[in-house]
């Protein structure tokens, strides 16, 4: 009888062990991150030192709702811990890593207004359990007020 009990709670708490360690991995409820990748242009031509930010469009805790990078000489970008779901995507010419600046209504940002303006549609994405690519196309000149 002893050794049944023993087997029975060591066999649930080796169930509960896995169970956590198979949770762990990602945010609460978010699944496993990925990797995202893309290059950014202007006039078809690759944009350097920027910031790209992917904004979770989902009202999730801080520290799964951003995620930033800069691109390279070649317009390049790549975000390392992306979860899945919706995102708004913004550009900001000379943000840098931190993303300084982002905040300065004289940056042009792609989503602000200002003179950075997306070839077609809207800088919004979504990102599911793979490896993700999104390329990000602008163009120069305000949107003309209406």
């Amino acid at each position: 009888m002893i050794v049944s009990r023993m087997g029975i709670v060591g066999f649930g708490s080796l169930s509960l062990l896995v169970l956590l360690v198979s949770s762990g991995c990602g945010g609460p409820g978010y699944g496993s991150s990925v990797k995202v990748t893309g290059t950014v242009t202007v006039d078809d031509k690759p944009l350097a030192d920027a910031s790209v930010t992917f904004h979770s469009t989902e009202g999730r805790e801080a520290e799964f709702s951003n995620f930033t990078a800069t691109t390279g000489g070649d317009g390049k970008y790549e975000l390392a811990d992306v979860y899945p779901g919706a995102y708004e995507v913004i550009v900001a010419e000379g943000g840098g890593e931190s993303g300084e600046g982002m905040e300065d209504p004289g940056m042009a940002s792609a989503t602000a207004g200002q003179d950075l303006q997306p070839v077609a549609g809207e800088l919004k994405t979504e990102v599911g359990s793979e490896d993700h690519t999104f390329d990000v196309k602008l163009k120069r000149g305000r949107v003309p007020r209406q």
